[in-house]
């Protein structure tokens, strides 16, 4: 408690008396884990995500216009008097400022995202807010302290309420019982980033190894290859340019519960991966790996297969 109290000192000049007036009864919180497991505010985190996806559209869609003209203008240059040329600069110009000034609408502070987002979770937050004071008071704490935050040097679990705080903010979450009902995992294309790995088909046998290895767990149903890949062609998402906003978007509208990235490079030193599992519900990154093999493609499988099971080990159901 001492050193405790020292720590505070340091970082709060003119506490330490304060503390000493009385024996304050102190408690932790893991408030990141909290605004992760919290159920209300994962399905207003879902919410966001489908406004979002909307403005998406529109993004992209302002985005490829203007590739557009540029191309056609490319094009047309030799036809046009410089006049032209110039009412046609000016077009581009006035739909570029548009989307910057969409982007700042949306995006921007106090846009419309930052709108909803405080829209939708206001009423959830002061309800952690109020739950985390009532818990306290019931217990007698004098002060609460977030164990994920940089304030807390140290804090031993005894004191720890941060499953209780869970334990009340879900209990009016009603959520259908899941026995015997698997967790649906897809993979997604692996980005090749160099020729040499194109030319192996480092990416595609990547895919193929994880898929292959995630199917042995009797805890996920593993969505077909060419079920994800079907999906992505009617979606426009190329395989060359996959980033994690669209993974989340393949994976939603596969009803997925859970989707894992991964890239592939080739060096001197051999194969190198990386992987990346997310919660497609909570759009958070729950894991990721990395690994490395000699050239040998058995120690590249091999590597890989290992890989994947270390990745999806925080989302295998505890025995009871």
């Amino acid at each position: 408690m001492r050193k405790f109290l020292m720590a505070l000192f340091f970082l709060f000049p003119g506490s330490l008396t304060v503390l000493y007036a009385k024996e304050y009864k102190i408690a932790t919180i893991d408030m990141k884990r909290v605004m992760n497991e919290y159920k209300d505010l994962q399905d207003a985190r879902r919410e966001i995500f489908a406004y979002e996806k909307e403005w998406i559209k529109v993004r992209d869609s302002l985005l490829a216009e203007i590739q557009k003209l540029k191309e056609e203008l490319k094009k047309k240059i030799p036809m046009l008097t410089p006049q032209g040329i110039m009412d046609e600069e000016e077009k581009i110009s006035d739909l570029e400022k548009q989307y910057r000034q969409y982007i700042k609408r949306i995006w921007g502070e106090n846009g419309e995202y930052s709108k909803k987002l405080k829209e939708l979770t206001r009423p959830y937050l002061e309800k952690l807010h109020e739950t985390i004071s009532k818990l306290a008071r019931e217990s007698g704490y004098d002060l609460v302290l977030d164990r994920s935050s940089n304030l807390v040097i140290y804090a031993s679990n005894e004191n720890d309420i941060t499953e209780d705080v869970l334990d009340y903010l879900n209990k009016e979450y009603v959520v259908q019982s899941q026995t015997g009902i698997k967790k649906k995992i897809c993979v997604l294309p692996f980005l090749e980033k160099d020729k040499d790995v194109k030319n192996l088909g480092l990416g595609n046998r990547a895919e193929d190894v994880v898929v292959a290895s995630l199917k042995k767990s009797p805890n996920f149903d593993v969505l077909p290859s060419g079920s994800v890949r079907q999906k992505m062609t009617a979606m426009g998402i190329r395989m060359e340019t996959l980033t994690e906003s669209q993974g989340v978007q393949v994976a939603t509208a596969l009803n997925a519960d859970y989707f894992i990235m991964g890239e592939v490079y080739k060096d001197a030193m051999g194969i190198h991966f990386k992987m990346y599992l997310y919660d497609s519900r909570t759009i958070q990154k729950i894991n990721e790996v990395e690994g490395l093999a000699e050239n040998a493609e058995e120690l590249f499988d091999q590597s890989l297969a290992n890989k994947a099971r270390e990745l999806i080990t925080p989302i295998i159901p505890k025995k009871q």
